[in-house]
């Protein structure tokens, strides 16, 4: 947990926002801090949105609300009381710290499947993990969100293996607790907890207790989640009712330039896990159709629902099937051991030499990731010039209500300014009208700015202050195709825009 949290840390430690979609998230974050019920992306939108555009509108229901008010809380830290001092630390903290705590949660729950030797050695293997690392950093897509959703449904099975160890009953509520908060940080992934509860229930408990246990889980997370959702159906209809149908749409359609082939995360997975995860995965299935021990049926849940279910969806994320990754450290875990108590006597020297290259490729490929990924380079900018221009911003232009036309990260303009941003410019008429409202309007300058432009009456050039930068900032992100064909609106029916 200790070598968890320093590498965590470290990642997490970038004094900018990353382009996906930690940008998205911290804004939304940053708006909730004032008005924690009602989630927004553009506070004051001035100019015409497009309500389905999840980067570009109002009301902001993309995602639950349960990470993004994690967030918000980091950030209240910040602003009250380190005096906006490291707002992007800050900010990732409360995700950095569910992080930790899963780690320890993964060597729980290994104890109890597994044995203490395997849950420590998978307990490693998941502090260790490049990917798991950059999350609560916001350095890969859906940061927070994946990140604390693996922390909820993870303790939902821990709470899960307390209840079977202890026969508390009191535990039964609190694992539904757990399953109504993984469901407010990511609806139905949230849910995962619930059949490995089963898988672990089955055989100890009768066919009725376990009924009965389901139906209090249900009941209590019902009553954690649903609230939000009924809330949000009655206050903002429209862009309820338009994200239902997205998060839908994502099994059928592969959305925003994200498809691939049924084997995605099968062929992804050397990427996350090593080049030899598939060793301990075809050994852990074969032992599962030979032995069939009740402990391996559990782990074989909880590793296989999310990777059947998300293989079967139209959309691909890498980040869709990482709550299975505390199984799959506990699979390739006990096929370490397994390797490593082998009787070698019989052996020739070849095959020892063969053992000890597998069992030590184990541990040091997905190092080798983890390496990559923590950015050790002194080429990587934590501190980009952009944000040190955009913090400058208030100084320069001054207060009152101000609309920023032309900017290249309207997004983060937004966050680390009190300024409305736009990366287009808006017409003439619109620029009256927002004059007559009492608003500044400002127009960067990147020597691109067409000569009709400067001369808008009411609008005020200035030569664009914020260094120019590419969007990948270095994370390996992958950036906005040039075409729009990963617009969230590809494909969708024309509605009717504000």
């Amino acid at each position: 947990m200790a070598a968890g949290l320093v590498l965590r840390a470290y990642a997490g430690s970038d004094l900018f926002l990353h382009s996906w979609d930690e940008r998205y998230h911290a804004l939304v974050a940053k708006h909730l801090m004032a008005h924690p019920a009602t989630p927004t992306l553009y506070d004051q939108p001035v100019l015409p949105y497009d309500y389905r555009d999840w980067r570009a509108n109002h009301v902001w229901l993309h995602k639950p609300p349960l990470a993004l008010w994690l967030m918000a809380a980091g950030l209240w830290l910040s602003r009250t009381v380190m005096g906006m001092a490291g707002e992007e630390i800050a900010m990732r903290l409360p995700g950095l710290l569910l992080s930790v705590a899963a780690i320890y949660l993964t060597y729980r729950i290994g104890a109890h499947l597994c044995g203490r030797r395997a849950g420590l050695l998978a307990a490693f293997f998941h502090a260790t993990n490049g990917y798991l690392l950059q999350l609560p950093g916001g350095r890969v897509a859906v940061d927070q969100v994946d990140n604390d959703v693996i922390f909820f449904v993870e303790l939902g099975i821990f709470l899960s293996v307390l209840y079977f160890e202890s026969r508390r009953r009191w535990l039964v509520p609190a694992i539904g607790a757990a399953v109504g908060l993984a469901m407010l940080t990511k609806w139905l992934p949230g849910l995962l907890a619930v059949p490995v509860f089963v898988a672990l229930a089955w055989g100890r408990e009768p066919p009725r207790r376990i009924a009965l246990d389901l139906a209090m889980i249900g009941l209590t997370g019902a009553a954690l989640a649903l609230p939000w959702q009924l809330y949000t159906h009655l206050a903002f209809p429209r862009e309820s009712h338009w994200e239902m149908a997205y998060n839908l749409r994502h099994l059928l359609v592969p959305l925003e330039g994200l498809g691939g082939s049924p084997l995605f995360h099968l062929e992804h997975m050397t990427r996350y896990f090593g080049e030899l995860v598939y060793l301990p995965l075809v050994w852990f299935l074969v032992k599962l159709v030979r032995e069939r021990q009740p402990n391996v049926v559990r782990l074989a849940v909880w590793w296989l629902l999310p990777y059947i279910a998300f293989s079967l969806a139209a959309t691909k994320m890498a980040g869709y099937v990482m709550t299975a990754a505390p199984a799959i450290f506990l699979i390739e875990a006990l096929f370490w051991l397994w390797l490593l108590d082998l009787d070698p006597r019989t052996w020739t020297v070849w095959r020892q030499g063969l053992r000890w290259a597998v069992l030590a490729l184990l541990i040091v490929l997905p190092l080798r990731y983890t390496v990559e990924r923590l950015k050790l380079s002194p080429n990587y900018d934590r501190k980009p010039a952009w944000v040190r221009a955009m913090r400058q911003l208030p100084n320069r232009i001054g207060p009152g209500k101000v609309v920023l036309l032309n900017v290249d990260r309207p997004i983060e303009a937004m966050f680390y300014t009190p300024y409305i941003a736009y990366a287009k410019m808006a017409t003439p008429q619109q620029i009256a009208d927002l004059r007559r409202e009492g608003c500044r309007v400002i127009a960067f300058d990147d020597g691109h700015l067409p000569p009709a432009s400067r001369m808008t009456p009411g609008l005020e050039v200035m030569p664009n202050p914020i260094p120019p930068s590419p969007l990948n900032d270095g994370t390996g992100m992958r950036l906005p195709r040039r075409d729009g064909s990963d617009s969230p609106l590809i494909g969708a029916p024309s509605p009717s825009s504000r």
